[in-house]
C-alpha cells in the first residue's frame, strides 16, 4: 500500500531523474545552457562553458550570470535583462562579449532567453552560442568599409581638388589667348583719349579753344571709364567673379574673338571664315566672357578633325528679339548618345588629346549668364554646329 507520503516522494524523484536526464543531454551540447533565476543567479549550467570560458561549473551555481558579462556591456545587459524579464524572456537573440577566465581575450555569445514555470517558480532557460568569429569577421568587415570610405573619401578631396586645378588652367590658356584682344580693348580707348587731346592741344582757333576742350574733356572721360570697366570685367574674370555687363554691338566683339583664333585654327591645318552682319546688335554683354566663348567654340571646330577643319564663324539676327551666333565645322561630330553631355564639365570625347571638357561647360554657363540659349547639331562625319542666341536691345 502506497502511504500519501510515498506518492510525493516518489513524484520529486522522477523530476530528479528527469532533471538528472535533462542535464546530462544539455552537457552533451556544443551551446552553452544554462537555467537561471529571475535575479540571473545560476541554477543550473552545462559543462560548455568550461570549453568557452574557462570557467568552473560548480563555482559559478549560485552566481549572478550578468556579473560575467564584459564591464563594458555590463549595465547595458542589466538593463535589458530587467525589461525583458517582465515579458517572459527575450524577443530575440542579444549578443554579448564574455570575457575569458585566463584573461586571453572574449568570447561572443549570442544568447536566446525563454521563461519556464518550474514548481510554481519563474525560471528562464538560456541558450547560449558562440559567435566569436562571426563577430570578428563583423569587426573586420567594419573596419575595412570605414578605411574604404575614408579612400573614397581623400580619393573625392583629390577629384575635387583636381577639378579645380584644371578650371584654373582652363581659365589661364583662354587669358592667354584674349591676351592680345584685352590690349586691343585697352589700346582703343587710349588711343581715343590721345586723339581727343592732341586735338585740343593743337586747335589754332582762340575763339573756339573752350568748346573744343570741352569736348575733349568729355571724350576724354567717357574712354577712361571704358577702360575703366574693361579692366575690371578682366580682374572679375580672373577672380572667378560676376561680370559686369553694358550694352555693346556684339558683330565687332565676335569679329575680333574669332579672328585671335586664326593663326590656331591655321597652325591645325584648317581654315577660318568669318560672315558677320553689318547690322549693328546691341546686346547686354561682357565682352570679355563673349570673347572667351567665342574662342572655346572657335577651337573646339578647329580640333574636330586630325586633318584641318574648315570653321565658319557666322553673326546675324535671327528674329526681331535675338541676335544670333553660329560657329560650324566639317569634322568628326559628335555620336548621338553623347550630345547630351557634352555641356557636362569634364566630359570630352578628345582625353586622349588632352581634351580636359571644360570648354562648352565654361559656354554653356556664358551664355545662360546672358540670358540666351545654346544647341548643338551633330552627327559622326557630319560636323557640328553650335548656335547661340542672346537677346538684343533696340535703341529707345
Amino acid at each position: 500500500m502506497v502511504t500519501a507520503q510515498a506518492a510525493p516522494d516518489a513524484a520529486e524523484r522522477r523530476r530528479d531523474l528527469e532533471r538528472t536526464h535533462f542535464h546530462g543531454l544539455f552537457d552533451a551540447m556544443k551551446e552553452l545552457v544554462a537555467e537561471l533565476e529571475v535575479d540571473t543567479r545560476i541554477i543550473f549550467v552545462n559543462r560548455r562553458v568550461r570549453d568557452l570560458l574557462g570557467l568552473d561549473v560548480d563555482a559559478l551555481i549560485g552566481t549572478r550570470a550578468l556579473d560575467y558579462v564584459d564591464p563594458a556591456t555590463r549595465f547595458e545587459a542589466e538593463e535589458l535583462w530587467r525589461k525583458q524579464a517582465k515579458s517572459g524572456g527575450l524577443e530575440r537573440p542579444i549578443t554579448f562579449g564574455v570575457p575569458r577566465a585566463d584573461g586571453s581575450g572574449q568570447v561572443f555569445l549570442e544568447i536566446t532567453v525563454s521563461e519556464q514555470m518550474l514548481d510554481g517558480q519563474r525560471r528562464y532557460l538560456v541558450l547560449a552560442r558562440d559567435v566569436t568569429g562571426r563577430h570578428e569577421t563583423a569587426e573586420r568587415l567594419e573596419a575595412r568599409q570605414q578605411e574604404l570610405e575614408a579612400s573614397i573619401a581623400r580619393s573625392r578631396d583629390e577629384l575635387r581638388a583636381s577639378r579645380l586645378r584644371l578650371e584654373d588652367q582652363e581659365r589661364l590658356a583662354v587669358v592667354g589667348t584674349l591676351a592680345s584682344g584685352i590690349a586691343h580693348q585697352i589700346n582703343n580707348p587710349l588711343g581715343a583719349i590721345l586723339a581727343a587731346a592732341d586735338f585740343a592741344l593743337l586747335e589754332p582757333d582762340v575763339a573756339r579753344r573752350e568748346d573744343v576742350m570741352r569736348d575733349a574733356l568729355a571724350r576724354i572721360a567717357s574712354e577712361t571709364k571704358r577702360a575703366g570697366r574693361i579692366v575690371k570685367s578682366i580682374l572679375r574674370f580672373a577672380r572667378h567673379g560676376a561680370t559686369p555687363k553694358w550694352l555693346d554691338d556684339l558683330g565687332p566683339v565676335v569679329r575680333r574673338s574669332a579672328e585671335l583664333c586664326r593663326d590656331y585654327v591655321r597652325d591645325r591645318g584648317g581654315v577660318l571664315e568669318l560672315a558677320v552682319t553689318l547690322e549693328e546688335l546691341r546686346v547686354l554683354m561682357s565682352p570679355i566672357e563673349i570673347e572667351q566663348l567665342v574662342v572655346n567654340l572657335v577651337h573646339n571646330a578647329a580640333e574636330s578633325r586630325s586633318t584641318g577643319a574648315r570653321v565658319q564663324v557666322e553673326v546675324d539676327q535671327s528674329d526681331s528679339r535675338h541676335a544670333r551666333i553660329r560657329v560650324r565645322d566639317d569634322g568628326d561630330g559628335v555620336p548621338s548618345t553623347a550630345i547630351a553631355e557634352v555641356f557636362d564639365p569634364f566630359y570630352t570625347t578628345r582625353i586622349q588629346e588632352g581634351g580636359s571638357g571644360l570648354g562648352l561647360s565654361v559656354a554653356h554657363g556664358i551664355v545662360e549668364d546672358h540670358g540666351g540659349t545654346i544647341a548643338i547639331d551633330s552627327a559622326p562625319r557630319r560636323g557640328t554646329t553650335v548656335t547661340i542666341e542672346i537677346p538684343v536691345r533696340r535703341r529707345a
